[in-house]
C-alpha cells in the first residue's frame, strides 16, 4: 500500500503496491497530463516486465514518487529472479527489459539491474513496488529554482552527503557484480555494467565539482 505524503515526499522505505494504486496516487492530472503520459508508459513497461518471466519485482524511484507536479521520467529498478540464469546468452525480449539503453529510448525511463531484489525488498519479492529517502531536494523552491537545481548537479552539504551515501551504495552494487563476473555470460555482463559504472562517474563528477576538485586544480608539476 502507498502511504500519505509527508512534506511532498512518501515516508522512507520500499512500499509494495499495484499498478492501480500507482496510478490513483501518482498517474492524475497535476498542472498537466505529464504524469498521466509517464503512467501510462509505466503500465506499458511493467506488463511487458511479467510477461518477460525473469523479473521479480520493478522498483519505482526518483521524483515520480514525490509530489512533483511535472518529473521528467520515471526512474526504475529491475530486479530479476534469483533463479534466473546469469550464465545463458541473452534472448531479444529478456535484453528488451533490462536494456538502459532499450528502455530509455522505448519508454524515457532511466532503468538499473539488480540480480537480486532481497537487498531492495523489505519482504517477500513482489511485482511492483515504490521506494523513497523519505527526502526532498524540490523542498519549499520555487518552480523556476527547482528547475534549475536540478540540472546543476549538486548544491548544498546535505545533498552531497546523499550523492556519497548513493555513490557507496553504487559501488557495492558494482563489487557485487563484479564478484559474479564468472557466472554471467559476456553479454548480460556488459550490459548490467555499463549503467551502474555510468552513474558511479557521474556521481564522483558531482562530488569533485562540488568540493572544488575541478575548480583550476591541476596535476602536480613533475621534478626533473
Amino acid at each position: 500500500m502507498i502511504l500519505e505524503f509527508v512534506d511532498r515526499v512518501l515516508p522512507e522505505g520500499t512500499h509494495e503496491c499495484t499498478m492501480e494504486e500507482v496510478d490513483q496516487v501518482f498517474g492524475r492530472f497535476w498542472r498537466s497530463d505529464r504524469r498521466m503520459r509517464l503512467t501510462d508508459k509505466l503500465r506499458r513497461f511493467v506488463e511487458e516486465a511479467r510477461q518477460s518471466g525473469i523479473v521479480a519485482a520493478v522498483v519505482i524511484d526518483g521524483s515520480y514518487v514525490t509530489a512533483k507536479p511535472e518529473p521528467a521520467d520515471i526512474d526504475l529498478i529491475v530486479a530479476l529472479r534469483p533463479d534466473f540464469n546469469l550464465a545463458q546468452e541473452l534472448r531479444p525480449f529478456e535484453y528488451n527489459i533490462q536494456s538502459k539503453r532499450w528502455v530509455k529510448k522505448t519508454y524515457r525511463f532511466d532503468i538499473r539491474v539488480a540480480l537480486d531484489g532481497s537487498a531492495l525488498l523489505p519482504g517477500a519479492p513482489g511485482v511492483l513496488w515504490v521506494r523513497s529517502s523519505g527526502r526532498s531536494r524540490a523542498r519549499d523552491r520555487p518552480a523556476a529554482q527547482g528547475a534549475l537545481e536540478d540540472s546543476a548537479m549538486i548544491q548544498n552539504d546535505e545533498q552531497l552527503n546523499q550523492t556519497r551515501e548513493a555513490l557507496i551504495h553504487l559501488e557495492s552494487a558494482m563489487a557485487l557484480l563484479a564478484r559474479d563476473k564468472p557466472n554471467i555470460h559476456a553479454s548480460r555482463y556488459s550490459m548490467m555494467a555499463e549503467p551502474i559504472v555510468a552513474d558511479i562517474r557521474r556521481l564522483r563528477r558531482e562530488i569533485e565539482a562540488y568540493i572544488g576538485i575541478d575548480a583550476g586544480v591541476g596535476e602536480p608539476a613533475s621534478s626533473t
